[in-house]
């Protein structure tokens, strides 16, 4: 029997390709699982947790660098040592979902540490300050120098 290409009936009386069609028809009447592709293997909610807070250490510490630059001068540190120490929080949370979190651990302690430098010298110098205003308006000079020597020694 020869084939001709013009004519379509001849390919649907093949009895293989009638037994395919059905196949697939119970196959979806039955509901089984889609077959998932050779490479691809699914993540589990814990691996999602622990990326996400990865990322999230990341962000935090590329933020707390800028406010390193721009903000942590005129807010005495506050900002770049919150988002270091929540950064530092993160990544821990994310080692503990067998998540690499050690770029946002390390930008994390960078950011504390310079928005804890921040915090002693400029809020140091700034309460000084305040206390050497409140000195000068006082009539008394002798308890000026006494909190000013008392502040020295610490």
């Amino acid at each position: 029997m020869s084939q001709n290409p013009q004519d379509s009936n001849s390919y649907d009386y093949n009895p293989e390709y009638g037994n395919l069609n059905e196949q697939n028809a119970q196959n979806a009447q039955y509901g089984q699982p889609m077959m998932v592709p050779v490479g691809i293997v699914q993540k589990t909610p814990e691996q999602l947790a622990g990326e996400k807070a990865g990322q999230t250490s990341m962000v935090l510490g590329i933020i707390g660098l800028i406010c390193n630059f721009f903000v942590s001068w005129w807010l005495i540190g506050l900002p770049s040592l919150i988002m270091g120490v929540i950064g530092i929080m993160k990544a821990n949370e994310a080692e503990r979902f067998g998540t690499a979190a050690s770029g946002g651990r390390i930008m994390g302690w960078i950011n504390a540490a310079f928005g804890g430098l921040f915090l002693v010298v400029i809020g140091g110098f700034l309460l000084l300050g305040l206390i050497g205003a409140a000195g000068a308006a006082s009539s008394s000079s002798n308890h000026f120098t006494e909190l000013v020597s008392t502040l020295a020694l610490f």
